[in-house]
């Protein structure tokens, strides 16, 4: 449904689990009493008042019509720099009015206990902006996952093995150079611990390579490796 521009948090919005539009509907505002909303996080709807698809529909009650506050259609979530934890999810492209469009920011607030949860909504004219506040377990960020949304920090087995791996090599060669040199008084390439095998190394590979292509029907005649028959 919706992107994450800022916030490397998903969240467990499963729609099929419950209507969220039979929960949030007829939601009156809490300033203005005249104002109701109807929210539908996951897909956008339509009904009698609001004819035009949108996620967030305002009813007013004195005139009986509905506009759209925003849709599912470019949704996001971002967050706010000062306050991390909290993530917002942005519906934009609602309806044009006095030659503003209507924007709802809904203020994600996890509640464990709360299945599918409530919203409280407040509109500020001035800046054309729906503000809902949604309390519910399906606001609760999930596991972080290495995605195209996240930025987590954790670290998989592999990497720590190829860390490991490279930590050890380097204190096996700085700590034999060290015993060659003042232990042995060895000098140049003898201070390489175990240097021919190393040497040898690039060869056995090339060796090793060869003869699994020779063991192969259609590698035997690249192969230049020659071994006795047993």
């Amino acid at each position: 449904m919706a992107h994450s521009q800022s916030a490397p948090l998903s969240f467990n919005f499963s729609c099929h689990v419950v209507s969220f539009l039979d929960r949030f509907a007829g939601v009156v505002d809490d300033e203005a009493s005249t104002l109701s909303y109807s929210y539908s996080p996951c897909s956008d709807f339509t009904t009698s008042s609001c004819p035009t698809s949108n996620a967030i529909c305002q009813v007013n009650a004195t005139s009986g019509n509905g506009i759209s506050c925003g849709s599912t259609q470019g949704s996001y979530f971002t967050a706010d720099a000062d306050i991390p934890s909290e993530v917002v999810l942005v519906y934009p492209n609602g309806a044009v009015v006095n030659g503003q469009q209507l924007t709802t920011h809904v203020i994600l607030t996890c509640d464990p206990s709360a299945d599918p949860g409530n919203i409280s909504v407040t509109f500020d004219s001035g800046d054309y902006t729906v503000f809902l506040n949604l309390n519910s377990k399906y606001c609760c960020p999930v596991n972080f996952t290495a995605s195209a949304y996240s930025h987590g920090s954790s670290i998989s087995p592999g990497t720590i093995i190829c860390i490991s791996f490279v930590v050890l090599l380097a204190i096996y060669f700085v700590a034999g150079t060290l015993f060659l040199k003042f232990g042995k008084g060895a000098k140049g390439r003898e201070l390489v611990p175990n240097f021919a095998l190393w040497a040898s190394l690039p060869g056995l590979i090339k060796d090793g390579i060869l003869f699994t292509v020779s063991c192969l029907p259609c590698g035997k005649k690249f192969s230049s490796v020659k071994y006795d028959h047993i």
